[in-house]
């Protein structure tokens, strides 16, 4: 009798752990203690409201069902505890299941163009129809491991991400290293480009230089005023381009071995935008199989 009480009241809270969701929402944090959540139609985050899900959190969708984001969207899982979106019928976290998992299950993640602040780290998202599809380019994506998605696994702005099962994907984090190599690779080229142009503009102060000496000698001890006028359109013009040409270099050259050593300086911040894409192990190797 007591065993029997025993298994009644385990069943009565393992359907009562789970905490059904739809409809729109204004401000919601799900957290771990109400996980799973059942998502029986699609859910919508208002444009003024936000959406948090915590670590460890798993949210189970029925068909035809998804998350619409019009406001903000964070997810904030860990490598050791990703949150999940997956197919109710994912027997790995739901034990009643009697369907098994497939692609097109779910709808997945719609991300409007009008969205606010959307950052999803550490998450496996599995069995739905379009993976993420966003029509923001404004977001930012943290090792976000997808699998078993029917069409695609993410879309942004129409465009498929190069995602491949499994294998972790970031996209708009900024990635201080990669930001640092691409700052250091314009600034090469803008340092090669400027020691150019001193170097033609020091080519032609020389030219100019040696175009005056050159004239002075020729008509320096000549007469005649025809002599006279050679000599002073020739040394004028000249002294002219020896002039504008020896101040260019003199600024160019300098300015080109400053920026190469900034360029090479460890020292650089992050200050541009660069999607990125990760590879490596799956998230604890998709939870341990």
């Amino acid at each position: 009798m007591k065993k029997s009480i025993f298994i009644l009241f385990l069943n009565f809270y393992t359907l009562t752990a789970q905490t059904p969701l739809s409809g729109a929402v204004e401000n919601l944090k799900l957290t771990v203690d109400k996980s799973p959540y059942i998502i029986e139609d699609n859910l919508t985050i208002k444009e003024t409201g936000q959406l948090t899900i915590e670590k460890g959190c798993v949210l189970l969708f029925k068909p035809f069902t998804g998350i619409i984001v019009e406001g903000s969207f964070v997810a904030e899982g860990t490598i050791e505890k990703p949150v999940i979106f997956t197919t109710i019928n994912d027997n790995k976290f739901n034990k009643e299941s009697g369907v098994l998992p497939n692609p097109f299950d779910w709808n997945g993640i719609l991300i409007t163009a009008k969205a606010k602040n959307v950052r999803l780290s550490n998450f496996i998202l599995a069995y739905s129809v379009y993976g993420i599809r966003s029509m923001k380019v404004e977001l930012a994506i943290k090792n976000g491991s997808f699998k078993n998605n029917g069409q695609f696994h993410m879309t942004v702005d129409e465009k498929i991400q190069p995602i491949s099962d499994s294998i972790p994907f970031s996209y708009g984090v900024r990635d201080k290293a990669r930001d640092r190599e691409n700052q250091s690779r314009q600034k090469n080229k803008l340092s090669r480009a400027l020691a150019i142009s001193g170097g033609s503009c020091l080519s032609g102060a020389i030219a100019s230089t040696v175009v005056l000496v050159y004239s002075r000698n020729k008509y320096s001890n000549t007469t005649g005023q025809e002599n006279f006028v050679k000599f002073e359109k020739i040394g004028t013009t000249s002294l002219i381009c020896m002039v504008v040409t020896g101040t260019a270099a003199a600024i160019l050259i300098p300015s080109a071995v400053i920026t190469y050593k900034k360029a090479n300086s460890k020292e650089q911040q992050s200050i541009h935008f660069f999607p990125y894409y990760n590879e490596g192990p799956g998230i604890l190797a998709q939870l341990l199989f």
